[in-house]
């Protein structure tokens, strides 16, 4: 009687390895498709840290840069001084290529008291006025710029002059009501006096009610870090203490640079760092500055495969920003 189980039949070699084969094809194509996926997050990553580094620095130097401006003093016509450059200061103290130093703007205020030597503004700078704006508070090394009223009737003799500080009281400082301004504490600002060699202003033409703005020494440059890298760094020249970076890694050949241009477009030249006295060429240039180009090429941390294939290189990125200065369509 004929058996009714049949004998099991297996997988044969070849069938074995025509399955792994398979199998590999499958999983390595899983694989590269993974890895290429994690090489374009990566990058992607990169980039938008990169741009968004580039946005924060490129919001930081424009606005910086737009509190420049120009103020009328007085200033004899010797030292090649003469015509309408020698009634302009300008807040640029030094200028270069990948460097430029300045007055910024901290705040501003109104005067309540005048002395010999001193004014006293409405509030105490020195406490919550002063840091809830988000900055140190003001030091011996920082300047006024003083409105000054000339005639009454005319805006054609008003002017801005500047004097460093060389004290700062706030302890038993009060400020009498004036108009809509009421009584209140105060702080008081000493300086080297009124009078000066080149802006021969005395005490008596400085007026309560005039304005007064606060400036803080800046300087915004391309260096080089401890990991050999560029970055845009920040220092307060008034304050002191060490440079920060606002802005990097950027490019080693272009990363940063500044332009500067007069009323006319045409560029201002002028060798670095471009920081000489008032009967100087260099302060005729930089009295001549009316705009300044900001230029910043930014690279990525790590290098990074774009696409997800290929080799791995640096991302680039860069901003050109145009910025007029304050003022400056008056000059």
């Amino acid at each position: 009687m004929p058996s009714t189980l049949h004998a099991r039949r297996g997988f044969t070699l070849v069938e074995l390895l025509v399955a792994v084969v398979v199998l590999t094809i499958v999983l390595g194509g899983i694989y590269n498709l993974l890895l290429n996926t994690q090489r374009v997050s990566r990058a992607q990553a990169e980039r938008m840290d990169m741009q968004s580094n580039m946005r924060a620095g490129t919001l930081i130097v424009p606005s910086e840069l737009r509190e420049v401006g120009y103020d009328t003093t007085y200033l004899p016509a010797a030292g090649g001084l003469a015509g309408s450059l020698s009634t302009v200061q300008s807040d640029i103290l030094a200028m270069g290529p990948t460097s430029i130093r300045f007055r910024a703007v901290r705040r501003s205020g109104i005067i309540c008291a005048v002395g010999a030597t001193t004014v006293t503004v409405f509030g105490q700078w020195t406490t919550v006025g002063w840091n809830a704006s988000g900055y140190r508070a003001p030091s011996v090394n920082d300047d006024l710029t003083i409105f000054v009223e000339g005639g009454t009737t005319t805006g054609a003799d008003d002017r801005w002059i500047t004097r460093d500080i060389i004290g700062i009281t706030t302890a038993g400082v009060n400020c009498p009501a004036l108009g809509a301004i009421g009584a209140g504490p105060g702080t008081q600002f000493t300086m080297l006096g009124f009078a000066g060699v080149n802006d021969p202003v005395t005490s008596a033409q400085i007026t309560v009610g005039s304005p007064v703005r606060l400036n803080e020494i800046m300087e915004y440059s391309l260096y080089t870090d401890a990991d050999g890298r560029n970055y845009l760094g920040a220092q307060s020249i008034s304050a002191g203490g060490g440079r920060q970076p606002v802005l990097g890694p950027l490019n080693p050949n272009n990363g940063f640079n500044l332009t500067y241009l007069d009323l006319n477009g045409n560029q201002v030249a002028c060798a670095a760092p471009c920081n000489g006295g008032f009967a100087s060429a260099d302060m005729q240039a930089r009295r001549r500055v009316r705009t300044v180009g900001v230029s910043v090429v930014a690279i990525s941390d790590e290098n990074v495969s774009p696409a997800g294939t290929g080799a791995n290189q640096q991302l680039l990125d860069s901003v050109v920003t145009l910025v007029t200065l304050r003022n400056a369509v008056h000059r």
